[in-house]
């Protein structure tokens, strides 16, 4: 169903401006309706005053802040993939390295190699995964190859046998100057951005950039390696949340409809996760603590961290605040709704006052006092009609039949 014809697109805004600053157009003769205008530079002018205008409006929030700016966020959690790395704060066991004469020695602090574990990968936590080359003894063996996998100081490790892992392919194009990673079954979430993979004999890890497909994300930048290859993908309990997320969350947090696990989930402060981690990050499960973190590495980034660390791939839905995206198009409209129309418009006039007379007059006064207010109303109208029963409990009690009478009851089958 289309949305009423009385809408304000961008080009009604946009006409709007134009008319009030003079510098519509009106065609070659002077005789037809308003226009936008011709003029590239009076164009860019009058599309750049109706963004600011809806960029005031979003900032002029009621203080719970606008309901048109809470999507949900359907956020895709999932345990580690591929070949099993110690956690980040304790797991395995304990190795140092040391690479001479073209060959990497790994000593273990215990008794944990056998012969047995030849051709077997090792992992080691935040550094990569390594095939294992030759035995040694209990606490040391040699990796392939002759690349230094050396590291500093002491980190934790683990064995895993790769036969029949998951494994991926690695693709560089000159033309696009980016690498595509391709698994061999399902791995990948958009909130796998930002995570770290660790490919078998490939030192160092790599930052997945930008989900494509369930099987396929790319990487800037030339990180490509020869035929097939395992790896270590780690959730550590961490996931990025979509690009619009600004670090503003509106709502409670909870599973998707339907999952049935039989816990709850709920905020809490990111410091109370970092503490829950301290003496051992080895805790799965199902979730029950969340919380908003900004991302490490890039700044316009956040990160949803979990505790205990998930054990198996769920979904979860939170409201939170969005931001809007340029609108490009004269046919496009503004992501407020139709119901704010006005007060978009009265924005963007008032913003054009203020260019054109360097000081707050009328359209400024009526943007602030009227249309402004209005849109407050109509927010209001947008919630809930009520929120329940909200008065004396003693005059108020429910009877145990009236009580069943408001519970939702399953069917008996008998």
């Amino acid at each position: 169903m289309a949305e009423p014809t009385s809408v304000l697109t961008y080009g009604d805004l946009i006409i709007a401006v134009a008319k009030q600053l003079g510098v519509a157009y009106y065609g070659a003769d002077g005789d037809e309706a308003a226009q936008v205008p011709v003029d590239a530079f009076l164009l860019d002018m009058c599309k750049g005053i109706v963004l600011d205008g809806l960029r005031m409006f979003s900032a002029d929030s009621p203080p719970a802040g606008w309901r048109w700016q809470r999507p949900l966020a359907d956020v895709d959690v999932w345990q580690s993939f591929g070949l099993a790395m110690p956690s980040t704060s304790s797991g395995g066991f304990k190795v140092t390295s040391a690479h001479a004469d073209d060959v990497t020695t790994v000593t273990a602090t215990t008794d944990v190699f056998s012969s047995t574990d030849e051709d077997k990968v090792l992992t080691v936590q935040g550094h990569g995964a390594f095939t294992i080359d030759a035995y040694v003894s209990a606490t040391q063996v040699t990796l392939t190859s002759e690349t230094d996998y050396s590291w500093a100081g002491t980190k934790d490790a683990a064995i895993a046998d790769p036969t029949d892992a998951a494994t991926a392919t690695a693709t560089y194009s000159e033309d696009t100057e980016l690498t595509t990673v391709t698994a061999d079954t399902d791995v990948f979430f958009a909130s796998t951005e930002g995570s770290t993979m660790y490919v078998t004999d490939e030192d160092g890890g790599i930052t997945l950039a930008s989900y494509t497909s369930s099987v396929v994300m790319t990487v800037a930048g030339d990180v490509s390696w020869d035929g097939s290859k395992t790896f270590s993908l780690p959730s550590n309990g961490v996931y990025a949340l979509p690009q619009t997320f600004g670090g503003e969350y509106s709502g409670p947090i909870t599973f998707a409809a339907g999952s049935n696990y039989g816990v709850g989930i709920g905020w809490t402060s990111e410091a109370n996760i970092r503490r829950a981690r301290e003496n051992g990050n080895n805790t799965s499960g199902y979730p029950y603590w969340a919380a908003i973190r900004r991302n490490a590495s890039n700044s316009r980034r956040w990160d949803l961290l979990l505790f205990p660390t998930p054990a198996g791939s769920y979904s979860v839905e939170f409201p939170y605040v969005i931001y809007f995206d340029d609108m490009l198009l004269v046919t496009e409209v503004h992501p407020a709704g139709f119901g704010h129309d006005e007060s978009v418009k009265a924005a963007a006039l008032a913003q054009a006052e203020l260019h054109q007379e360097d000081a707050m007059g009328p359209r400024w006064q009526y943007y602030r006092d009227i249309a402004l207010q209005n849109s407050y109303k109509v927010d209001a109208r947008q919630g809930a009609k009520t929120l329940g029963y909200n008065g004396n409990p003693s005059g108020g009690n429910v009877t145990p039949g009236n009580f069943r009478q408001s519970m939702t009851r399953p069917n008996v089958i008998y």
